[in-house]
């Protein structure tokens, strides 16, 4: 009896000391876990920023480019064209203010785009305007 007391103590401990060494694994392995998730955020966080990055160079480059364009009134440019620039600007100011970040460097090109917008307009001068496009 005292012999079979003691394999069932033996046992127990094993098996006691199995789980605790599982346990143990399965602890290591979770943190494992978590500090690959919290790398995979991080790189995503980059991945957004930099994302960002590139579509507020892009709509930016994009608006100056258009200032750029119509500042020469021979240049012959669309309602369409402006209408583009505009909703591109909007998105623009939406996504600024969205990302609480400042926006300086199209304020110059954006006014350009609609004095010449409504010269434009005065003088119907718009593509369509001058080659019939609209009768």
């Amino acid at each position: 009896d005292a012999h079979y007391s003691h394999d069932n103590i033996t046992m127990r401990d094993t098996w006691m000391s199995d789980v605790n060494r599982r346990l143990a694994e399965a602890e290591t392995a979770r943190e494992e876990n978590r500090q690959c998730i919290r790398s995979l955020e991080a790189k995503l966080d980059k991945n957004n920023e930099d994302t960002l990055s590139l579509l507020i160079d892009s709509k930016r480059n994009t608006i100056i480019n258009f200032a750029d364009l119509v500042i020469d009134e021979s240049k012959p440019v669309t309602r369409e064209q402006f209408h583009r620039i505009f909703k591109l600007y909007e998105e623009y100011e939406e996504i600024i203010e969205k990302n609480h970040m400042t926006n300086g460097e199209v304020d110059i090109a954006i006014r350009i785009i609609k004095e010449s917008y409504e010269k434009h307009m005065r003088h119907h001068s718009f593509v369509e305007d001058i080659r019939g496009y609209n009768i």
